[in-house]
């Protein structure tokens, strides 16, 4: 579906392996291959990343069973929940979740439940008596496994100097321990995500809850460690992102980011190269989006294909990806 995407440079043959792939999917071929030209064409020292963890960076499910999510491998540690704890946390997760996808309801309406779950959520691990090391041994445990090429993605984007946001709604430190136990977590990675404050007492270590906290509804540029972050120089004057997500939230990511302001002076024009399809504000001139559609694919597929621009129909690697960020970086 995706033949001849790139170039004529000799990129094209080294997307042989998935351009045919019928778990490849896109809706607009002709302008996923004027992105992919244009991202080739002004090359690494204009890209930045930025992309969700918990079923984009990991896998969803391996060898026939589920690989849990950051906050599911806490949850489910007896060390941390007792199994009434871990009941009402379950029931707890259902409410929000039935809102989270009330097809009835607007993104507004949703927004303040969704601040109340998290809340709630974080307020009771801290009420169990959560603890750093518990996370670290969940993360040495490897109960998270990255995608097939994940490591060696984040290990060519490192190489070529193109800085990688891990921009995750789950819990920060099992993100930040998961990659470290891959060494993965490299000088151009940086994790924005929900982090635990640690303190020790008289009484022992006592943990807070994050102070801003990340959910789906309020993941993107405004997020005030996010705009800290896309404030930085660095990161503006690389107009070019490539953003990878597991669900239609992570598609707004860098909605609402700064715009990029390019002076004539070093041969980049201020503009934005193509209309974006996905009705975000997003500042910069070319976005690829890639979405991983990992479950209920025939529901999905149609809504994954309006907000990503190339939609991978449970693909447990970073193939794709990988090989983009290949042609990208051979220039």
């Amino acid at each position: 579906m995706l033949k001849g995407l790139l170039n004529d440079s000799g990129h094209r043959a080294t997307m042989d392996s998935w351009t045919s792939n019928p778990k490849v999917q896109t809706k607009r071929a002709d302008l996923v291959k004027k992105k992919i030209q244009k991202l080739i064409s002004d090359g690494p020292s204009l890209l930045q990343v930025v992309s969700d963890f918990d079923g984009t960076l990991s896998r969803s499910h391996f060898e026939g069973r589920t690989i849990k999510s950051s906050f599911c491998v806490v949850e489910n540690d007896p060390r941390i929940l007792s199994a009434e704890a871990l009941e009402a946390y379950r029931l707890m997760n259902e409410k929000y979740v039935a809102i989270e996808v009330d097809p009835s309801l607007t993104r507004e309406e949703k927004f303040p439940h969704m601040v109340k779950w998290w809340t709630d959520s974080y307020a009771t691990l801290v009420k169990a008596g959560i603890q750093d090391e518990h996370l670290r041994d969940i993360a040495r445990r490897g109960e998270i496994l990255l995608r097939c090429r994940t490591p060696d993605m984040l290990k060519l984007l490192e190489a070529n100097d193109i800085p990688c946001l891990v921009f995750s709604a789950g819990i920060g430190e099992i993100v930040s321990y998961t990659l470290t136990h891959n060494q993965v977590l490299l000088s151009n990675v940086k994790v924005i995500s929900n982090y635990f404050k640690f303190t020790d007492t008289a009484n022992g270590t006592k943990a807070q809850a994050p102070e801003q906290l990340v959910h789906t509804y309020n993941k993107n540029a405004e997020h005030p460690i996010a705009k800290e972050y896309f404030s930085r120089k660095e990161v503006q004057l690389r107009r070019n992102v490539i953003l990878l997500g597991d669900n239609l939230g992570d598609a707004h990511m860098i909605d609402r980011a700064p715009f990029i302001v390019q002076g004539p002076s070093n041969g980049c024009p201020n503009e934005v190269q193509f209309n974006d399809i996905h009705g975000g504000s997003s500042s910069y001139s070319t976005v690829l989006r890639i979405g991983f559609l990992n479950s209920k694919i025939e529901d999905r597929l149609s809504s994954f294909l309006e907000h990503f621009d190339i939609v991978l129909l449970d693909d447990q690697t970073m193939n794709v990806p990988f090989e983009i960020f290949k042609a990208i970086t051979a220039v």
